[in-house]
């Protein structure tokens, strides 16, 4: 993987059921953004692997969201929403 030009910043959020989901922002460098980008991967993948394109976008100006999945990435400690 190419590494991102501009790294993201980890984040979470407390959905309505209680759980914790992290993953990644992206802001541009400079100015007012000019648009927002919800970034979600697949099933089988995770955010880091869009790391590179995600810093791209937001280095046009976008604020750039992307969680990861329950279960994967950065909430692989907690599985999935099923016990």
């Amino acid at each position: 993987m190419r590494p991102p030009e501009l790294p993201p910043a980890l984040c979470s959020w407390t959905l309505s059921d209680g759980y914790e989901l992290r993953g990644r922002i992206w802001r541009p460098t400079s100015g007012t953004p000019r648009s927002a980008v919800l970034y979600l991967h697949g099933i089988q993948s995770h955010g880091a692997w869009f790391e590179w394109s995600a810093a791209r976008l937001a280095l046009t100006g976008c604020v750039v969201v992307l969680p990861d999945r329950r279960g994967g990435g950065l909430n692989r400690a907690a599985c999935g929403d099923v016990p």
